[in-house]
């Protein structure tokens, strides 16, 4: 199970002002999260749903400024593509 203290230090990370430090932390959360997830007989839905996931979905959002600057995510994604080619 995902413990206590790893709730608490990722919910204290949710002032932070920018993303890398998030970014450096989440793989070890999602090891956790995912040894959660066997434990209890669940899958990728229950990974992706999990609350702290959500959190930090929705800190890089805040952090990129997405809904502050009205930011159209499609043409974010027009942008990524246009540097592919």
């Amino acid at each position: 199970m995902v413990s206590k203290e790893t709730y608490r230090r990722w919910y204290d990370a949710m002032d932070a002002c920018n993303s890398s430090g998030l970014i450096h932390d989440f793989p070890k959360i999602v090891d956790e999260i995912w040894a959660e997830a066997r434990e209890l007989g669940k899958g990728t839905e229950y990974v992706n749903s999990h609350p702290l996931i959500v959190i930090f979905a929705d800190k890089l959002l805040q952090l990129a400024k997405v809904n502050a600057r009205s930011i159209d995510i499609t043409e974010a994604y027009h942008q990524v593509r246009f540097h592919l080619t």
